[in-house]
């Protein structure tokens, strides 16, 4: 019962903030735009499903991933940073127009003080809390990256706020597509007693339930999921690409995961 009664008022807390929110013209700005397509069709959520998809891995050497976590900047900024690089290398490739890169970031943790001030404290409950959120990357330097994501009003939450939860802003804000590319930076895995910590998530990221849910619908035509991982006996990056075929080939993938790692050497170099 107890449970039951944090949920609800923990709900009510969203709804009243939802209410309150006067940033939707930041987070129209954001998905209205041009936003060229990246494979050979935009994703079809009513229909594509994560069993659909197909994934491949792709490990970042220890040496390019020990100076992404000495860079002194946030990790998901300099992934950001790259991941919009290497859009707009793809479409200059493809002799596309090259807009500010539209990206979707993945980001985990509680927010408590953002939704609820100190009224609610959810340290004790245990599960995964993660927000989706769109952003155009409109610099290539890597600082300017973190000052666009750092000026994110909400910490990101108040876009899926807007988005599902009030009236007028959902009708405002689904009008328009979901961003192509969709980054999640799951973090660090510290080695437990066992040593096989990292290990084991590794195993994980390379696919060893690479769709845990198959009727899930895709919303996003590239899925970057990237951790820390064992590789070897060296922390290695480990990123995880996710499409559906028909969209990006094998040979668009391994294009992109090659733009990809050099636009990463580009932004911590």
């Amino acid at each position: 019962a107890l449970a039951g009664e944090i949920r609800a008022f923990v709900a009510r807390l969203v709804a009243e903030r939802a209410q309150r929110l006067d940033t939707a013209d930041f987070w129209e700005a954001q998905v209205a735009g041009p936003d060229p397509a990246l494979g050979r069709r935009r994703v079809r959520p009513e229909t594509d499903c994560a069993a659909d998809a197909v994934v491949s891995m792709a490990i970042i050497d220890p040496d390019l991933t020990a100076r992404l976590l000495a860079a002194g900047q946030p990790v998901t900024d300099l992934l950001a940073a790259a991941t919009a690089r290497t859009v707009t290398r793809w479409r200059q490739r493809r002799g596309q127009d090259t807009p500010a890169p539209l990206v979707a970031l993945e980001t985990h943790g509680r927010a408590d003080t953002v939704v609820s001030g100190d009224r609610v404290d959810t340290g004790d409950t245990v599960g995964l809390f993660s927000a989706i959120y769109p952003l155009r990357i409109s610099s290539e330097a890597p600082h300017q990256v973190s000052a666009e994501i750092a000026a994110v009003p909400g910490h990101g939450i108040d876009f899926g706020l807007l988005r599902y939860l009030r009236a007028d802003t959902a009708e405002r804000l689904s009008a328009y597509p979901e961003p192509q590319v969709l980054l999640n930076y799951l973090g660090r895995v510290h080695l437990g007693a066992s040593g096989d910590a990292l290990r084991l998530d590794g195993a994980l990221l390379a696919g060893a339930s690479p769709v845990p849910e198959p009727n899930h619908a895709v919303h996003h035509e590239l899925i970057l999921m990237a951790g820390v991982i064992d590789h070897d006996g060296a922390a290695a990056l480990g990123v995880q690409w996710r499409t559906v075929p028909d969209i990006l080939s094998a040979d668009d993938i391994r294009e992109m995961q090659q733009l990809w790692e050099s636009q990463l050497r580009e932004v911590v170099k």
